[in-house]
């Protein structure tokens, strides 16, 4: 693959890059133990801001990452195609590939040239096997099917409070 700067005087970058294999788990740090609380106690959602405002207004970078196969625990994602294009405060990110015998797509926009940030994402998914879904999220056998979803979230903020609030 390639990766650079394309233009000196704005520090704009782009990259391609292909890759046949990555196992996340060997680069990501042990899961922390989350404190043991009573059960359906809610957690406080924090007002500190999550995104660096300004360091996304400054960045230029347009580019793809395409996996041939990246696993994470217990699942695998086969044929990654990922871009990434941020201009301005702008961002959008284009992700698909093939999950729990189906596929997946999901394309991310961040309006973060303002200081109320938005995002919104379209999510869809074709064929996913649902029972391997719910084992990984609950460690629980609850049922079987296939899952074929269409969905856009938005919300706005910077912070966890401001984005579940909208």
């Amino acid at each position: 693959g390639s990766a650079g700067i394309t233009n000196l005087d704005t520090m704009a970058m782009a990259f391609d890059l292909n890759m046949d294999k990555i196992k996340l788990d060997s680069y990501l740090p042990p899961a922390a133990q989350s404190p043991a609380g009573p059960k359906g106690e809610a957690t406080a959602l924090s007002e500190e801001p999550l995104l660096p405002l300004e360091l996304l207004r400054d960045f230029n970078v347009k580019g793809q990452l395409n996996i041939g196969q990246l696993d994470y625990d217990t699942f695998s994602i086969n044929n990654s195609a990922n871009s990434l294009n941020l201009a301005k405060g702008k961002l959008n990110m284009v992700n698909r590939g093939a999950l729990f015998d189906g596929s997946y797509s999901a394309n991310t926009d961040l309006n973060a040239s303002t200081n109320t940030p938005t995002i919104r994402s379209h999510i869809s998914t074709d064929s996913l096997q649902i029972q391997r879904l719910i084992i990984m999220a609950l460690d629980r056998d609850l049922l079987t099917g296939l899952v074929n979803l269409d969905a856009t979230f938005t919300t706005k903020g910077n912070s966890e409070k401001e984005l579940f609030e909208n």
